[in-house]
């Protein structure tokens, strides 16, 4: 694995977008940011290991953090489930670094709180609106399930069951749904949800003998990640969805007008408790496809909500400069756009051992994005060469003057 201190790059996108070099605000500490770790703890470990924030002893049993590890914020950012080899052992590995260092920060991906819907959904039968979340997680988390009950086995007491949609939902839904969504949206969820169902009922079939085990894999979820008792409860209950580090605000997928203009008025800590008041009241539906959802879920398709130079405005009013997220997944590490006149930071490198096998790459995935407190920014991820380095105090207006516009 190549050293952080070797060659670097200059970093900047193709498009050259003018923000005010004298107000930007650079995180108070250092901050690494993980994101997209899709259960694979050995990616999260050896990007841990490359930034210098575990000791190079250590294994994933026992995390020892360096003093720099111990001096870094850790953000997390979302989709730290499905499709790696094994979520149990990334969530311990989490819980482990939760108990060492309380501060690190998790945010929300549309995988996590996809699972975590489909279990809360388990009570909600009769409502078509929320129902179809169990079959809305898909396929992967089957194999999150099948985990669950090779190493739990039979449930004592296994009252709840697998909960698949029929052609009556379809209709339903469709009616009661028409209110709140997009007519052609309406018709993209019940396609998707179909199919998804259809591969679910298949993957379940090839990794469980019969539906019974399957029913108490499903009763062991609700145990582990929905009971206060559970040993994962509190991950999804320290969940976030926005956080703002100096000129940098960070969430899993991306942000919309209605947010910004949330955030322009100082309610961003009301976003975030808004956020888990509907996890705790299981509004699922609201979460999902409402604004809230789009921080975890958008690729600013036509049909998501949209996020214009309104709403980019509106941002840099509070001095909000750079968007940091997950979600859209790079081969060539890290990527540095400009959506609306902000700087994009996009971090998702293909971490996980599955996907990278699918995409080709024969090499261990690891990758790390660092914010300094100097205003800086370094990439670094075992797809390119050398670490990418954004440094706004060296950007100059067009007049050639320094400290008057940042030109990224």
């Amino acid at each position: 694995m190549k050293s952080l201190t070797s060659q670097t790059n200059s970093w900047q996108p193709a498009i050259l977008p003018h923000l005010p070099y004298h107000k930007w605000q650079a995180p108070k500490q250092e901050t690494a940011f993980f994101c997209d770790l899709h259960a694979d703890a050995q990616a999260f470990h050896r990007s841990m290991l490359q930034a210098g924030l575990v000791d190079k002893n250590c294994d994933l049993s026992q995390l020892k953090l360096t003093p720099k590890g111990l001096n870094t914020r850790i953000i997390i950012g979302g989709d730290c489930f499905d499709k790696g080899p094994s979520t149990l052992q990334l969530l311990r590995v989490i819980n482990q670094l939760l108990k060492i260092k309380p501060d690190t920060l998790l945010l929300a991906g549309n995988h996590d709180i996809r699972f975590l819907a489909g279990l809360l959904s388990l009570n909600k039968a009769d409502n078509p609106l929320e129902s179809h979340f169990f079959s809305r997680m898909g396929k992967k988390a089957i194999t999150l399930l099948a985990e669950i009950y090779h190493e739990k086995g039979k449930h004592h007491n296994p009252e709840h069951q697998a909960q698949f949609v029929n052609e009556t939902w379809c209709k339903d839904f469709k009616k009661a749904a028409k209110k709140q969504l997009d007519k052609k949206l309406i018709k993209t969820e019940v396609m998707q949800l179909q199919l998804k169902q259809a591969q679910m009922q298949k993957a379940w079939l090839k990794k469980f003998d019969n539906i019974t085990q399957l029913n108490h894999a499903v009763s062991w979820a609700v145990d582990m990640f929905i009971k206060p008792s559970g040993e994962f409860y509190h991950f999804f209950r320290q969940l976030k969805l926005v956080h703002l580090e100096g000129s940098f605000l960070f969430s899993h997928a991306g942000i919309d007008d209605s947010l910004a203009n949330l955030i322009h008025q100082g309610q961003l800590d009301q976003i975030n408790l808004t956020f888990q008041q509907k996890l705790n009241q299981t509004q699922l539906f609201e979460l999902y496809y409402g604004p809230l959802g789009n921080t975890f879920r958008t690729k600013y398709r036509a049909y998501d909500w949209p996020f214009t130079a309104k709403g980019a405005l509106q941002l840099k009013a509070k001095n909000i400069f750079a968007l940091v997220n997950g979600h859209r997944h790079h081969l060539n590490g890290q990527q540095l756009l400009v959506k609306n006149g902000l700087l994009n930071f996009e971090c998702d490198t293909q971490l996980n051992i599955h996907c990278r096998a699918k995409e080709g790459m024969q090499t261990l995935g690891w990758g790390v994005t660092i914010f300094h407190q100097d205003g800086g920014v370094s990439a670094f991820s075992s797809d390119h060469p050398h670490p990418k380095v954004f440094q706004p105090y060296n950007w100059i207006d067009y007049h050639g003057q320094n400290n008057t516009y940042l030109r990224a």
